[in-house]
């Protein structure tokens, strides 16, 4: 599956049906953690675009990665998304 077809945009609409337990909804928004490609760029967008969507409507957030098996046995990817998330929080 290629970049093209692993994105989605994500909205608030979408983390609003996450939230609520919508399973569509949350693996769209976990996809990218499970790429066979590990892009940085794609998760620090994501990132991006969740503050600035939560900002815009006074929500307030927390990231938290719970779903461990799906980094294709590449165990290093979840301190590399730790770090992009706290670059994405702390400027």
């Amino acid at each position: 599956m290629g970049k093209e077809a692993q994105s989605h945009e994500l909205t608030y609409d979408l983390i609003k049906q996450a939230v609520h337990g919508d399973q569509q909804a949350i693996e769209a928004y976990l996809r990218y953690v499970a790429m066979e490609d590990f892009d940085e760029d794609v998760i620090k967008k994501e990132f991006e675009d969740t503050l600035d969507i939560c900002k815009r409507n006074g929500c307030a957030v927390e990231f938290i990665l719970k779903d461990i098996s799906t980094v294709h046995h590449q165990p290093e990817r979840l301190n590399k998304w730790a770090e992009i998330a706290m670059k994405a929080v702390c400027g």
